[in-house]
């Protein structure tokens, strides 16, 4: 499959960037890593049809350990998306001190033809994150399969996403969250086909009421279109254990995300 270079981009570096010290662990890493999984799939979906097809509320599941080598199950993302149930799972790899971390994320599966629309056959991506897991860069390979044997849709996804942990005055009571932006790019084997701006957070309050969000808006397209992850439970130092939805509409970019009781 043709692959694609990420241009150069200036993103946004929030002013208290963090070090090592205070680097994501193992079980956001992987959490992060699924939960990017599922937005590449999704917006793979809407370049086949629309994002008025595809919207709605659908619900999601996630469980990350982070640790590798133990049953797949122990990380993995579930979405009850409108055409078809996907679970995508973690592979978490260790790397010698200093050198960062790598996530493996992969889906494969025959579907039943005559009940999917447009179908996902087959995903893998790769995350590598930075020695302070203050940077994240991802590329993927997904198939998609029209139904009636149709010819297969390829696509390619390039992601850049930039990570840090800040103190400030918008953050409620004892939440202190990581803070993610980045570009995403959606591709073919013949040309680029859009682009979206992502935000993503954690929140770091007490075990059992922390809550996640990631937020990818549509860019220079011809039809404005949001995918957003709201999940909330469990999130300790052995795993992550949240559920909640993932929502499609049709906001543009510059209007605000609801239902964020940390501002996104």
């Amino acid at each position: 499959m043709k692959k694609y270079t990420i241009f150069s981009v200036m993103l946004l570096i929030l002013p208290s960037l963090v070090h090592a010290n205070n680097a994501l662990t193992t079980q956001e890493r992987t959490a992060f890593s699924l939960l990017e999984s599922i937005m590449d799939i999704v917006s793979a979906k809407i370049d086949a049809s629309s994002c008025n097809e595809q919207r709605g509320r659908y619900q999601l599941t996630l469980f990350a350990t982070g640790v590798g080598g133990e049953r797949r199950q122990n990380n993995r993302v579930t979405a009850n998306l409108p055409d078809q149930v996907i679970t995508v799972f973690g592979y978490p790899k260790k790397l010698a001190q200093g050198y960062g971390a790598l996530v493996y994320t992969g889906y494969a599966n025959i579907p039943n033809y005559s009940n999917i629309a447009t179908a996902l056959t087959k995903y893998e991506a790769s995350y590598t994150f930075n020695s302070t897991s203050e940077l994240v860069t991802m590329t993927s390979n997904l198939e998609l399969r029209p139904p009636y044997f149709a010819a297969q849709l390829l696509y390619s996804t390039e992601a850049i996403t930039s990570l840090s942990r800040v103190n400030t005055s918008e953050m409620a009571g004892d939440y202190e969250p990581p803070l993610g932006w980045g570009i995403s790019w959606l591709s073919n084997p013949e040309y680029p086909k859009s682009k979206y701006w992502q935000r993503f957070k954690f929140s770091q309050g007490n075990n059992i009421n922390a809550r996640t969000f990631f937020v990818r808006d549509l860019l220079a397209y011809r039809q404005s279109c949001r995918i957003k992850i709201d999940i909330g439970g469990y999130k300790g130092m052995d795993n992550i254990s949240q559920e909640g939805y993932l929502t499609i509409d049709m906001s543009s970019p510059h209007d605000p995300v609801s239902d964020c009781s940390i501002k996104c």
